[in-house]
């Protein structure tokens, strides 16, 4: 339903299995899986439950029913420092995009990627967003400010 969505965690065989079934807008019916209560340290998903689908579990395209609709729970950047540790919808006007910087990992172990993105919404007020890896490379340079 619309009102969260749930993770679902693929072992072994159903991985490659249901990998190219699955699409984005469809519904689905799960049988055959795990259900536990979600661990929120690693799901960050709304949902109280998550699922654990393995070789025997079944998945079926539900063709008669629509996919709902993904919702979000947008909260103000000047509310933010009330959902320290949560996960939350932010949504902004990109004010600043620095360009790409490489720093080094404290254990020595080599250095990653990040670039750093500023959003500000009608609070006025602004939050700052790092970039790391890939994500940072996603990011044109043409959209990087010269800092």
């Amino acid at each position: 339903d619309e009102s969260c969505d749930m993770k679902a965690t693929f072992w072994d065989k159903a991985v490659d299995k249901y990998y190219d079934l699955l699409e984005v807008n469809k519904t689905y019916t799960f049988s055959k899986i795990g259900l536990k209560m979600t661990n929120s340290k690693y799901n960050s998903t709304k949902c109280p439950y998550e699922m654990s689908v393995g070789d025997l579990s079944i998945i079926e395209v539900c063709d008669d029913m629509d996919a709902p609709k993904i919702c979000f729970t947008f909260v103000g950047i000047d509310k933010l420092e009330e959902k320290i540790n949560k996960n939350c919808d932010v949504i902004g006007i990109v004010q600043e995009v620095t360009g790409k910087n490489e720093i080094q990992l404290k254990n020595g172990k080599g250095s990653k990627e990040k670039r750093n993105v500023v959003l500000v919404d009608q609070s006025g007020k602004q939050v700052s967003l790092t970039l790391w890896d890939s994500l940072a490379d996603e990011l044109l340079e043409s959209h990087a400010s010269a800092n």
